[in-house]
């Protein structure tokens, strides 16, 4: 097993420190001179094997994982004619309550136009928490997850924010297609489009939620993926730092967003402009412009 990385709480750009890359490269000596991992091979982590090259998360982005009791009892409910976003919410209610024995911080995430905000705000009311949206400016504060018993919510939120202080995360796993239609008919669609890649948006938050150790729970019906995070913490820093020196990588000093980037494009990226079609000055404009009203609603 890889030696434990501590992590910081309400750090918000945290890297693979000497101390925890020594235990790093003390894991990947049994590796020297073995041929090295396929992706799927090297990210094994508790979501499961990544089947493509450009990983989906395979045990854990596919088929229904939700527990038989969860079913039973949210099956007549689920017949009627209730909204998705409350039937959905609805089982996670159930499934913390059975599983979470402390609920703080809960974490949302997905692409823009997946239905985060919505459901972060379904989720916070049920559970009686308060919500907050992130925006780019927030990213960047070193604070950022100080306030308890809240719902957060953004499309690069596991990636840039301290995993480890969410109790349960969430990943919502709706299509690049899905999403951008919802973008679409919101009237941002064909602005975002022409400036943010959304392939790389959705590759790089499967790869950092599938890194995340914990039991991945498929909300039957829905995109909906749940982690609940373990006694040791989520470790996706420390899961992902292994696989890549496994791969014959030197993730030192990188933080999670830079070793996803690195892990799916062989490249070491991060920060808004690492998603762009035409990452300059005028294009980061106009890519925050389109995103803030999009999260807004304006």
């Amino acid at each position: 097993m890889w030696d434990r990385i501590w992590f910081v709480l309400g750090r918000a750009s945290r890297r693979v420190t000497s101390s925890a890359w020594k235990g790093v490269k003390r894991t990947a000596k049994s590796a020297r001179g073995r041929k090295r991992p396929s992706l799927g091979t090297a990210l094994k982590c508790s979501g499961g094997l990544l089947e493509r090259r450009i990983p989906r998360i395979a045990s854990g982005l596919a088929g229904d994982t939700i527990s038989h009791v969860l079913e039973s009892r949210w099956a007549q409910a689920s017949s009627s004619r209730i909204p998705a976003v409350e039937r959905e919410v609805t089982t996670l209610d159930l499934w913390l309550r059975e599983h979470a024995s402390t609920i703080s911080r809960i974490g949302v995430d997905g692409l823009p136009g997946s239905g985060k905000s919505t459901l972060a705000r379904a989720l916070a009311s049920r559970l009686g928490l308060g919500y907050r949206s992130l925006d780019y400016g927030d990213l960047d504060q070193p604070d950022l997850l100080a306030t308890e018993r809240t719902v957060y919510e953004h499309h690069r939120l596991l990636r840039t924010q301290d995993v480890d202080a969410f109790d349960v995360i969430v990943y919502i796993d709706a299509t690049v297609e899905v999403s951008r239609h919802n973008i679409e008919a919101r009237g941002q669609g064909r602005l975002l489009d022409s400036v943010v890649d959304f392939e790389k948006l959705k590759t790089v938050g499967e790869i950092v939620f599938a890194a995340c150790d914990g039991e991945p729970i498929r909300i039957r019906g829905s995109d909906l993926i749940a982690k609940i995070r373990p006694v040791q913490g989520f470790r996706a820093l420390e899961n992902l730092a292994t696989a890549l020196v496994s791969r014959g990588e030197d993730p030192e000093g990188m933080n999670l967003e830079e070793l996803a980037f690195l892990m799916a494009y062989g490249k070491r990226q991060c920060g808004l402009s690492a998603y762009l079609l035409r990452p300059d000055d005028a294009a980061i404009r106009l890519a925050s412009l389109a995103l803030e009203l999009d999260r807004t609603g304006r």
